[in-house]
C-alpha cells in the first residue's frame, strides 16, 4: 500500500487473497480509491475504474464474507459434536498422565538416562525436558525434601521426605546432583528410613573392613 500512488493498478489474483472480510475489502477500496488507485480482479475480472466494477466489487465482498461465516459456522458445529461425543480437537499429546507418572518415578527411582527413558517410550528427550525443564536434578530437588543429613567415612547420606506421597527415603550423595544415588525406601516414618540408613551403613563398613583384612 505505501509503494502504490495515483495512477497506479493493484492486481489480485482474487478478491477473497486481498482482504479478510467484507469490512477489511471495503477499508481497502476506500484507501486505494482515495490514493487514485485502480483495483482489478484477475479471477472476477472486474476493475474498479468503473461504476460497474465498484458495484461488483461490493456485491464479491460481501458474498466472500457470507462464505467465510459458513466456513466458522460449520467449523463451531462440528467441534461442539466432537466435544459431546468426547473426542477433543489437536493434535494427541506425545506424553499422557499415565507415561508422566511412569516416567517421573524412572527420574527420581533410577540411574536411567533421560534418553534411554525417552527411547523406551517412544519419545523424544525434549519431550521429557518440557514437562519435567531442569531434568532429573530439578525435579529431584523440587519433590523431594532433606530432613537429616549423615557422614560415614567418605560417603554423605541423606534422609528426605517424598513431598508428593509423604513417604521416606534415604540416599547415597554424589559430588553433583546427577551422581546422587536413587532413594531407598519408601518408609513410613523417617526414623525408620534412618534406621535403614544406619543398617546399611554399618554392613557396608563391616563388608569393607572384611575385604581389607581378607589375605
Amino acid at each position: 500500500m505505501a509503494a502504490l500512488s495515483s495512477g497506479d493498478q493493484l492486481m489480485v489474483p482474487a478478491f477473497d487473497r486481498l482482504g479478510r472480510n467484507h469490512r477489511d475489502l471495503l477499508d481497502i477500496a476506500q484507501e486505494l480509491e482515495g490514493k487514485g488507485v485502480s483495483l482489478r480482479s484477475l479471477r472476477e475480472d472486474i476493475d474498479t475504474t468503473t461504476p460497474l466494477g465498484r458495484m461488483f466489487y461490493s456485491i464479491c465482498s460481501i458474498f466472500a464474507q457470507f462464505e467465510r461465516d459458513l466456513i466458522s459456522d460449520r467449523t463451531k458445529t462440528g467441534l461442539e459434536a466432537a466435544k459431546a461425543a468426547g473426542r477433543l480437537g489437536g493434535r494427541p499429546k506425545a506424553m499422557d498422565a499415565d507415561m508422566r507418572n511412569v516416567i517421573e518415578q524412572k527420574l527420581v527411582g533410577t540411574k536411567l538416562s533421560i534418553s534411554a527413558i525417552a527411547k523406551e517410550h517412544g519419545i523424544s528427550p525434549s519431550t521429557i525436558y518440557n514437562a519435567f525443564p531442569g531434568g532429573r536434578s530439578a525435579l529431584t530437588a523440587k519433590r523431594f525434601k532433606v530432613v537429616s543429613d549423615y557422614t560415614a567415612g567418605t560417603e554423605r547420606l541423606q534422609v528426605v521426605e517424598d513431598n508428593t506421597t509423604g513417604e521416606f527415603y534415604w540416599r547415597l550423595m554424589g559430588d553433583t546432583p546427577q551422581q546422587d544415588s536413587a532413594p531407598y525406601g519408601p518408609y513410613d516414618t523417617a526414623d525408620e528410613a534412618a534406621t535403614s540408613l544406619l543398617v546399611m551403613t554399618v554392613a557396608g563398613a563391616a563388608q569393607s573392613s572384611e575385604e581389607t583384612n581378607a589375605p
